[in-house]
């Protein structure tokens, strides 16, 4: 009887020993899976998105109370301008620079985007200008909408419900003016004003 539990223990033993290793590593690999997830429901709520190490950004252009939109390259869908950031480019410069080269459009724009919405940056653009020819107008379509019709398409509702706000708070602001680009209206064609200068003889009276 002594015998057959001492050899019971021994084998036990010998088990716990050999398995030892594998139990550890299952409760540590579980424990780091918990953590992750709970690092991930943490972040991922706010998930930035990246594409070839660039942050995106777009740019919701109004115009009277009216919102341009495009279509997109592959579904067709209506869209807003968006784009990656460049190297040395600050935020609003490169989301008004896809209204440009995507929409033909330039404007006036908010230095500091209003919202990140499904990992994007979004930047308002005051548009004052509209141009009849820009560089993607032979595979993109422009369109000016009123804000209640581009609530019906899906891929632009969330935003668009962030940019019906905007409008209301943006257009009664007068603090914190928005920014010209002013490269965008030279590299579109348009001449910077230049003061003029004072005359050096005094006309005779």
């Amino acid at each position: 009887m002594k015998r057959g539990i001492i050899t019971i223990v021994l084998v036990v033993g010998v088990c716990l020993f050999v398995l030892w290793p594998v139990i550890v590593s299952m409760c540590s690999g579980s424990s780091s899976n918990s953590s992750k997830l709970k690092e991930s429901g943490k972040t991922g709520k706010k998930m930035l998105r990246v594409r070839h190490g660039r942050p995106f950004v777009g740019c919701i252009p109004i115009k009277d109370g009216k919102i341009f939109l495009i279509n997109g390259r592959t579904n067709k869908k209506l869209i807003f301008p968006k784009g990656g950031i460049e190297r040395g480019e600050e935020g609003y410069y490169s989301a008004g620079k896809e209204a440009l080269e995507e929409a033909g459009l330039i404007g006036n724009i908010d230095k500091a985007p209003f919202a990140m919405i499904h990992g994007i940056y979004w930047y308002v653009l005051e548009v004052t200008k509209v141009l009849p020819e820009w560089n993607e107008k032979h595979e993109r379509l422009r369109i000016e909408m009123d804000p209640e019709n581009v609530l019906y398409h899906s891929e632009v509702r969330a935003v668009t419900k962030n940019v019906v706000k905007e409008l209301i708070l943006q257009e009664n602001r007068t603090k914190n003016p928005r920014i010209k680009n002013s490269s965008f209206v030279s590299n579109a064609g348009e001449e910077k004003s230049k003061p003029s200068k004072p005359s050096k003889h005094k006309e005779s009276e």
